[in-house]
């Protein structure tokens, strides 16, 4: 150990998870420019840090949110003793926000109309990230009166998931309206 070498301090964690489309601006500011702090072995800053941003093997001149990729940030600092000190942060564009899913409020039908009826109809889903959105249902109707509890699930590209319900109540009019007669006397 050379007690004499400069010192690197990170101003974060060595491993940041930036959500997807975050503000450029202001990761780029918070892990690169103000990322790292260096410091002679006598306390004094040293105020020349360079850093290397790279994906892989290519170099970057700044992070960029819109995709998920993973970047390392290298903060290399040189005292005037020609000493040198480095540090290696890796950050992660991931994507962890769940879709957003609509789905029409109560709704009622009668049995006739359950042959012609789409249950996602009216039933939408936005990603923050991912351009296709799969919707899933874990439940059917049926052709006999009563109330249905639909669950709806929309799954982004990056697993992440959400879920609705939907009351979906089915009537058979004709039954509530009318009774059927077994014997009717007539004079």
């Amino acid at each position: 150990i050379d007690n004499d070498s400069p010192i690197m301090i990170l101003n974060g964690n060595y491993i940041e998870y930036i959500n997807v489309n975050s503000d450029e601006t202001e990761i780029n500011q918070r892990l690169i420019q103000n990322g790292a702090v260096a410091y002679t072995s006598s306390g004094q800053q040293i105020s020349n840090i360079t850093k290397q941003i790279r994906i892989g093997g290519t170099e970057k001149s700044s992070i960029k949110t819109n995709t998920l990729e993973t970047y390392t940030i290298t903060y290399t600092a040189t005292d005037s003793y020609d000493r040198t000190i480095s540090a290696t942060r890796t950050v992660i564009i991931t994507d962890k926000e769940a879709p957003i899913i609509t789905v029409p409020k109560e709704t009622t039908l009668h049995i006739s109309e359950l042959a012609g009826f789409n249950l996602r109809e009216g039933v939408t889903a936005i990603d923050n990230y991912s351009q296709q959105v799969n919707i899933a249902t874990n439940s059917t109707l049926t052709n006999m009166p009563g109330k249905y509890v639909i669950t709806y699930t929309a799954r982004d590209s990056s697993n992440n998931t959400s879920t609705e319900k939907r009351v979906i109540i089915v009537e058979d009019t004709f039954n509530k309206y009318y009774v059927n007669l077994d014997y009717i006397e007539s004079t």
